[in-house]
């Protein structure tokens, strides 16, 4: 177990941790000592996590697509001085051709995938750089690394997010300060869920999505490693930078991966008793 202070606890501040990915993730840190602090949009979900724990959880309820609750949470943030951990792990994702979105549909991913977590970022970094310690941590996407139709503004977000955490790690060399991100393939959350009967793109579902525990995993070796790049199953990583080399190459073979991927889909949804009807109402 990792050592605490008493009169200084160590803080692990997680976005997006009323289920999947942030959920799980919180459940391993609360083993590990840690005093949580978990954000999300639904007070609910975020007290039921809380209840779990070994730890009662400090809960941050937050609309990070809303810029004034963005603000709020930023300032509640830097009252706590002594954050070693920072994972930014609220995303969403729209489904559908970029002609057909709307404003506020593209503003709010990009707010909750992009803006928020800079923002969070900016408001963890100084007290870790003052006391030379500290680990910023976000869940990005292969999306980041390979674009596809059907999810521009998502990949948009995930591009610059892998950009972003490039060049923070490089201005935090020699700080104490560490930057990871988490790159996961299909993962089985509800977000995946939602994507597979709503129309996502299929080649997420071209093998096995991967699970929750699978990320955590990841997670907590990256605490150890510090590695700058983790890849959930690393096998996916090796293709998809492959086809990012050569974007050009990738709609003359998307048809042939989409008609794999779609027979994995059916597959997903039969195996989750998952129905259109049932997940969107």
């Amino acid at each position: 177990m990792m050592t605490t202070n008493e009169s200084i606890p160590n803080y692990a501040f997680i976005t997006g941790a009323g289920s999947g990915i942030g959920a799980e993730v919180a459940k391993r840190l609360d083993q590990e000592g840690y005093q949580l602090i978990i954000s999300g949009s639904n007070r609910d979900k975020l007290q039921t996590l809380s209840d779990r724990l070994d730890k009662p959880a400090i809960i941050e309820v937050a609309n990070l697509s809303d810029k004034q609750d963005l603000q709020r949470l930023c300032a509640r943030v830097k009252q706590y001085d002594a954050i070693d951990i920072a994972f930014m792990n609220a995303g969403m994702v729209g489904i559908g051709d970029f002609s057909d979105r709307d404003a506020d549909a593209i503003d709010k991913e990009l707010d909750i995938n992009l803006r928020s977590v800079l923002h969070l970022i900016h408001a963890c970094v100084p007290a870790m750089k003052d006391r030379r310690r500290g680990h910023i941590l976000a869940t990005s996407s292969v999306g980041g690394i390979l674009a596809l139709p059907g999810s521009s503004v998502y990949s948009a977000t995930k591009f610059a997010l892998r950009g972003f955490l490039c060049s923070l790690h490089q201005e935090l060399q020699g700080s104490g300060v560490k930057v990871s991100g988490l790159y996961p393939g299909a993962i089985d959350t509800e977000m995946l869920r939602h994507e597979a009967v709503s129309g996502g793109s299929p080649l997420n579902f071209l093998g096995e999505p991967k699970t929750v525990e699978d990320v955590a995993d990841a997670f907590m070796k990256t605490l150890k490693t510090g590695q700058l790049e983790a890849y959930i199953p690393y096998s996916d990583s090796i293709s998809t930078r492959f086809f990012s080399v050569i974007p050009w190459a990738i709609s003359k073979l998307l048809p042939r991966f989409n008609r794999a991927g779609e027979k994995g889909r059916r597959k997903f949804i039969e195996s989750r008793n998952l129905s259109i009807e049932s997940t969107d109402s």
